[in-house]
């Protein structure tokens, strides 16, 4: 009884440390992932393609690629919106200095 226990625990542990491996491998990039989707090549090809100059965003990191050259308007944009509603909660918080102090301004 105690073989066939021993041998159930050896196979278990061994399958849970395969698995593990498989799913450490993949994610680590051990095993190498030969084909790109089309999304990510079309990325790859429109941020740093040195083949094709005119369809180069001349930035060695594609995000930086994607922010500035692909949202670059919706970015600005969202930008000038969050600086115009800081400087609207600053003028209507502003509060009134009480009558006969001297503030700076």
């Amino acid at each position: 009884m105690r073989a066939k226990t021993a041998i159930s625990l050896v196979v278990i542990i061994g399958s849970l440390l395969a698995i593990s491996y498989g799913i450490a491998a993949q994610a680590t990039g051990v095993i190498p992932q030969t084909d790109l989707r089309r999304l990510a090549e079309f990325y790859a090809n429109n941020t740093l393609n040195l083949n094709d100059k005119y369809l180069w965003a001349a930035s060695p990191e594609a995000v930086t690629a994607i922010v500035w050259d692909y949202r670059g308007f919706d970015t600005l944009f969202e930008t000038s919106v969050f600086f115009l509603a800081i400087i609207a909660c600053v003028a209507a918080l502003r509060l009134k200095c009480p009558q006969g102090s001297r503030a700076v301004r």
